[in-house]
């Protein structure tokens, strides 16, 4: 007989670990939006990491499934146990805020940002060169939003955990491993 060691490792509980360091770095930064984006990032990379471990997990030949778009998947995992997703109340409202969020970062386009009008063209020259013009989603990030977005993300988690039979703080192991027994 023989015996080999083995780890499963899940995919999300790295994003999980770098989400973790980003918030604590957050300290150590102004509340400008650019501190807040990769957070936001991470988070969309969570969700998504964690529906693949759920997805892996729970229903078979997901491997031909993952690479359908996040939405897709959440309505797959409450399908399979009987369940309809509703999106318009927590914790389903904010996986679609935090994903419009990463859209506008891998998919934008250019927006048009306008400033107050004025009538001298000298006042307008002076505002334009005096003010940061970012799109309303961008200039709405903020320490106070990244921080209410972890909460929303752990309870969004946990909430899809306990959909698959799992315990609430399932998406916070990072690992299970064992010894095989080899003939």
């Amino acid at each position: 007989m023989k015996y080999q060691p083995y780890m499963t490792v899940f995919a999300h509980s790295t994003n999980i670990r770098v989400l973790l360091a980003m918030m604590h770095n957050l300290k150590a930064h102004d509340d400008s939006p650019k501190h807040m984006v990769p957070p936001a990032v991470f988070m969309a990379f969570t969700i998504e990491g964690f529906l693949n471990t759920l997805g892996s997990e729970r229903i078979p030949g997901w491997e031909e499934l993952e690479r359908m778009p996040w939405k897709t998947k959440i309505s797959l995992l409450h399908s399979f146990v009987g369940a309809s997703p509703d999106w318009s109340r927590p914790p389903l409202q904010f996986a679609k805020s935090i994903f419009k969020i990463r859209d506008h970062l891998a998919h934008g386009k250019p927006e048009t940002t306008r400033g107050p009008r004025f009538d001298e063209r000298h006042d307008a020259i002076e505002y334009a060169h005096g003010h940061t013009f970012e799109p309303k989603w961008y200039s709405e990030l903020s320490k106070a939003w990244v921080n209410e977005a972890y909460r929303n993300l752990t309870h969004l988690l946990g909430y899809l955990s306990e959909l698959h039979g799992f315990h609430y703080e399932y998406h916070l192991m990072s690992a299970i491993g064992g010894i095989d027994d080899i003939e």
